[in-house]
């Protein structure tokens, strides 16, 4: 592990070493800095209110000063923060530098660490999520991330599909199954996929007689397939 003075300035990223009695100490330090961004705006301040706030408060309830597991800040900017326990009085730190940690520590010390992404990998490292109470490592607590993102893409891009053919089945209550079957044929004809929903629903709309603005915004004297009752 390398020591360096200065800060990288073209990674979100930040590693640091501080002195520090126990990992609750670091982190009852961090909040107020990241709290202090939050709340710096309207909308912030609500979403700390809403989802943070509360969550805060009962991890301190449950973990005294003392200590010194490992701890996750789930709501750092760009980079959860990953507290290491504190060893021979230093605690290593994992975080995104878009927080000023200077205001919270004095005589930080950024680190190079030839690991890489530490955290990414550490599988043997116990943390609590602080967010959630549950106790996790850092591989487990970035693949259990990366999978509720991967699962609101599919969700948000089925619920987009479910709209195209809802709009589809409207023009289609109007058609007979033998209009139906040409259409279908008529489409694999000029290459449409029939999986394509948005496509052969713009197609079905142009069947139809409505024009549609490219970017499917409303234009004047036009309608988006949104639009169809």
């Amino acid at each position: 592990m390398k020591i360096r003075n200065g800060f990288v300035s073209n990674s979100s990223s930040s590693s640091f070493v501080v002195n520090a009695k126990s990992t609750m100490e670091v982190f009852k330090k961090m909040i107020p800095v990241i709290k202090r961004e939050y709340c710096s705006y309207p909308e912030g301040r609500d979403g700390w209110n809403k989802y943070h706030k509360e969550k805060i408060r009962m991890f301190e309830k449950f973990h005294k000063d003392e200590f010194n597991g490992g701890i996750i800040i789930p709501f750092t900017c760009n980079f959860e923060t990953f507290i290491y326990p504190v060893v021979d009085g230093m605690c290593y730190i994992e975080t995104c530098n878009n927080h000023p940690w200077e205001e919270a520590f004095e005589n930080m010390k950024y680190v190079d660490d030839d690991e890489g992404y530490r955290h990414y990998t550490d599988t043997t490292t116990l943390f609590v999520n602080s967010s959630t109470g549950e106790l996790t490592t850092p591989k487990n607590f970035v693949d259990d991330e990366h999978e509720k993102f991967m699962k609101r893409m599919l969700e948000d891009e089925n619920q987009r599909k479910k709209m195209d053919v809802s709009c589809g089945f409207k023009i289609g209550l109007y058609m007979t199954n033998d209009e139906c079957s040409s259409l279908n044929a008529r489409l694999e004809e000029e290459g449409y996929d029939l999986e394509d929903y948005r496509a052969c629903t713009k197609f079905l709309l142009e069947q139809a007689g409505i024009d549609v603005t490219p970017d499917e915004r409303v234009g004047k004297n036009k309608l988006t397939h949104m639009d169809v009752e």
